[in-house]
């Protein structure tokens, strides 16, 4: 923080690109499935009724952002989400969702 209590512009800049990428209703729903249990990007693509182009760029940005491992098996790629930041994330956002609807 600087001296006048305020985050410096690269902290807000971090957190904004942070918090957009669960603001994307696709990669938003992959992140919650993912982080229950891994999935391919057929897997992924059936159960959000889209298309595996669809989910492979949504994937890619999330793995750019480390919020995704993968695991290879032969030609499958395998996701899931590990990262204890987004995971706490993923269970704050689900808690004001459950507060939302009271």
């Amino acid at each position: 923080m600087s001296r006048d209590g305020y985050s410096r512009n690269d902290e807000i800049t971090a957190l904004t690109e942070f918090l957009s990428l669960f603001s994307h209703r696709m990669r938003l729903h992959m992140l919650i499935i993912i982080s229950r249990e891994e999935k391919s990007v057929g897997e992924l693509a059936k159960y959000l009724q889209t298309s595996p182009s669809s989910v492979s760029q949504q994937l890619s940005l999330l793995r750019l952002h480390n919020m995704v491992e993968t695991r290879r098996v032969s030609q499958t790629v395998y996701y899931r989400c590990t990262s204890p930041v987004v995971r706490k994330m993923l269970a704050t956002l689900q808690r004001m969702s459950g507060d939302l609807q009271e």
